[in-house]
């Protein structure tokens, strides 16, 4: 009888020895599966992230390009400032040497006129 308990004993160990293992297994597999998934989160974690990078990069790209194409404006407006200056100062110069020429030209006119009221005091009966 002995060999038949040591036979039920050792089959008991056996299958206790193999539920062991299957449990592992269970906890293994149950294990991988939670692995599997926090992977897969970490996965969509970092594409969400690299996106929001890439909107970040995108977005200084277009802020630096504004900013120089705003500094370029600056500039321009700086230059176009800069030359209606010197035109303004030209056209300045020149409405007073116009000015001058008028003033001489009026002279010279009325002096004609006075030259012709002295060789012709008819033509200028009112004085």
């Amino acid at each position: 009888m002995s060999s038949d308990g040591s036979l039920a004993g050792a089959h008991i160990v056996s299958n206790t020895i193999l539920f062991q293992g299957l449990a592992a297994q269970r906890r293994h597999d149950a294990n991988m599966h939670h692995l599997a998934a926090d992977n897969a989160q970490l996965r969509w974690a970092y594409d969400d992230l690299v996106t929001r990078y890439n909107e970040v990069v995108r977005l200084f790209n277009e802020i630096r390009q504004r900013a120089i194409e705003i500094a370029s404006g600056s500039d321009q407006k700086s230059e176009t400032i800069a030359r209606l200056e010197i035109e303004n100062a030209r056209m300045a110069a020149e409405l007073e040497r116009l000015r001058l020429d008028l003033r001489d030209v009026t002279t010279h006119r009325d002096l004609l006129r006075e030259l012709n009221r002295q060789n012709n005091p008819d033509a200028y009966p009112l004085g």
